[in-house]
Order: C-alpha cells, then structure tokens, then sequence
C-alpha cells in the first residue's frame, strides 16, 4: 500500500508534523504562562466583552482550519503543512483542557497526563502508520521542505517574547528565531510554495 494513499493526516510524514507541532505549541503554551507570570509590566490579554480569550480558544481555530484542508485537500504538501498547524491547533487547546474544563490546576498532575496522553497518540499513530505504510514519502521530503517546517517552527518560538517586556536574554533569542525563519522562508519557501501548486497529492478513498 503507498503511503500517499493513506487517508488522515498524511501517513506518517503528516503525523510526524503534528507531533512537531503539537510539542511547540505546548512548549510556547507552557513558557509563555510561566513568562507572564514575570512580567514587568502589564500583559496584554485579549478579551471580548469581558471575554478571556485563552490559547485554548486561538488552538480550537487553528485545528480547525487545518483540520478543513485535511478533509478537503488531496495534495500530498498540502496535507503535510496542514497537519503540522494541526498538531500545533490540538496542542494549544490539549494544554487548557484540564484548566478550563476540568476544574483542575494548569499545572496539574491531570494537565499534565491530558498533554501527555494526546502527545502518546500522535507518536504512536506516527509508528502505526509507518509500519503499516511504509516510509516511502518520507524520500518525497527535500531541503526546501524541511527547511521551510523548520522556519514555520522557528516564527511560532519567535512568538513566545512578542510584544511582553523580558529579559534582553529573551529578547535575542525572538529576534533570531524570526530572522533566522525569514532568511529560510526567503530561500526555500517559494520552491515549497511551487511544490504545493504543481505536485498531485494522495488520492483519498470515498
């Protein structure tokens, strides 16, 4: 069976993202809520009519959306970059369920497993697959591709310090996370753009 043909999150490549993504989205979750707790100055916080806007809520769109390209898009890229802000949309809201829903800490035992958990199924979803599948697509991979999941990575880790007064240190660190995602976005992101338009992704089973 071809591994393109695998129907989910693009067999073990597309679950390989989002076990990416989901592990930076719940690092950025976690440091950013120990930072804030820090700050020298008053944090913004969205709010609408009184209503927080947790990171549970921006992980619910962010899945969302990605989840819709999953569904929609037969394009093997295509699915391969949905399923990496997948992974990142299911870790922001897997890092707030114990706090919102289940009247526990955020920094619970209960938080915890919940984002451990979550975590265990992707990795183990990503084994299945490739054991199933085969690693076939994983030779489909070139430097423009990772280069530019790596850039994708590198502007969410930039976002940690965005706009909160921190320490110098900090400040540096977000600052070459984004430069250094645009000087790969500006090298390898066009070829990534261009496989995305022209390459016939999997054919998906009805």
């Amino acid at each position: 069976m071809a591994l393109s043909g695998v129907v989910g999150l693009g067999g073990p490549v597309g679950f390989l993202l989002a076990s990416v993504g989901y592990a930076v989205s719940v690092t950025m979750a976690r440091t950013f809520v120990s930072l804030e707790s820090h700050c020298v100055q008053a944090c913004p916080v969205v709010r609408i009519e009184g209503f927080q806007f947790h990171h549970f809520y921006y992980g619910l769109i962010l899945s969302a959306v990605s989840l819709g390209m999953l569904l929609l898009s037969r394009r093997q890229r295509v699915r391969w970059d949905a399923s990496l802000f997948f992974g990142m949309g299911i870790g922001l809201m897997a890092d707030e369920t114990g706090f919102l829903f289940l009247g526990t800490t955020y920094d619970s035992t209960l938080s915890f497993f919940i984002v451990g958990l979550v975590a265990a199924v992707f990795v183990l979803a990503m084994f299945y697959t490739a054991l199933t599948a085969g690693l076939l697509d994983f030779k489909s991979l070139d430097r423009a591709d990772v280069l530019t999941f790596a850039s994708i990575v590198l502007v969410i880790l930039g976002m940690v310090i965005f706009d909160r007064p921190f320490r110098f240190v900090l400040e540096v660190v977000g600052v070459l996370a984004w430069s250094t995602a645009l000087v790969l976005l500006g090298l390898h992101g066009g070829t990534h753009m261009r496989k995305l338009r022209l390459t016939s992704g999997p054919k998906r089973a009805d």
